[in-house]
């Protein structure tokens, strides 16, 4: 199964923001304090069924709400029982949301509207890797010369 696609709304400093994913393989990239650390840390979470903490809560009095799509293989098929997109059967659209009150998420197919249990997030196989920072002269994109010693 892959992460097809994610809305994320008052994670931290990510508000508002869409993603859409290469089927093949994606990297995240970009200025210090954009929120690409965060946005893992949000995966990680999802990914593992838990909840939030109050200092995840952009806005303590908003919820924070992730859309994500899950493209299913077709030996996957039944993993999340019939919690399928009705237009794509490997298509499961998913809502995680939590309040600052709610000690866990609530779960849901978007489509069905059925409550999905966190321990079945845990299906979804997630793997990130963080470079640590490195000076901008080693890391250049552009220079010609391999990288090393």
């Amino acid at each position: 199964m892959r992460i097809v696609y994610v809305k994320v709304k008052n994670y931290r400093n990510i508000d508002g923001i869409e993603v859409t994913f290469n089927p093949e393989c994606n990297y995240i990239i970009g200025e210090n304090n954009l929120g690409k650390s965060n946005f893992l840390s949000l995966l990680a979470a999802i990914c593992n069924g838990k909840g939030f903490d109050e200092g995840d809560f952009f806005n303590p009095e908003k919820p924070i709400e992730v859309e994500l799509n899950i493209k299913l293989l077709p030996s996957e098929f039944g993993f999340f029982g019939d919690n399928f997109s009705p237009d794509e059967a490997s298509l499961l659209k998913i809502r995680y949301l939590q309040t600052v009150r709610d000690a866990y998420p609530t779960i849901v197919c978007a489509d069905t509207n059925e409550s999905i249990n966190p321990r079945q997030m845990r299906k979804i196989n997630f793997l990130s890797m963080i470079l640590p920072p490195c000076q901008a002269k080693s890391c250049a994109l552009t220079r010609k010369k391999a990288l090393g010693p």
